[in-house]
């Protein structure tokens, strides 16, 4: 196994590390004192693949472990927003239901108010030709 990682180590292209220009120390300061400088991250970033590539192959079932809990984790989140819209649409059905039932209570309303109307306009009929009758009533009786 450590013979294809290094394989796959030599195939990678090695960027060229970034220099840091050289400071040099002032008079009456100690070089040693420098603080010790990183890799670049160029170089960082492979070694720490490769180390962690290792750690994978050295610790399979608790990477199994972890890919269980990461897909019980997703599969939690996935319950959750399946309910989240559950909820989402019994709200909106909900609502739908409610304007539906204020559509027709205004409906009915007016149906109310149009047969009261037409109530009204038939007894003004009437009496209008009641009114009629008597006044024809009258003529015939003065003449």
């Amino acid at each position: 196994m450590d013979l294809n990682l290094d394989q796959l180590e030599k195939k990678k292209v090695q960027p060229k590390p970034i220099r840091k220009p050289q400071v040099r120390p002032r008079p009456g300061q100690n070089s040693q004192q420098q603080p010790a400088q990183q890799l670049p991250a160029a170089e960082q970033q492979p070694r720490q693949e490769l180390a962690q590539h290792k750690e994978e192959q050295q610790h399979p079932e608790q990477k199994q472990q972890e890919n269980q809990r990461a897909e019980q984790q997703r599969r939690a989140q996935e319950l959750h927003g399946q309910e989240l819209l559950k909820k989402e649409q019994l709200k909106r059905t909900e609502q739908e239901r409610l304007h539906q039932e204020q559509r027709l209570e205004k409906e009915r309303l007016l149906l109310e108010q149009q047969r009261q109307n037409d109530e009204q306009l038939e007894q003004r009929q009437e009496q209008q030709r009641q009114a009629q009758e008597r006044q024809r009533q009258q003529q015939q009786q003065q003449q």
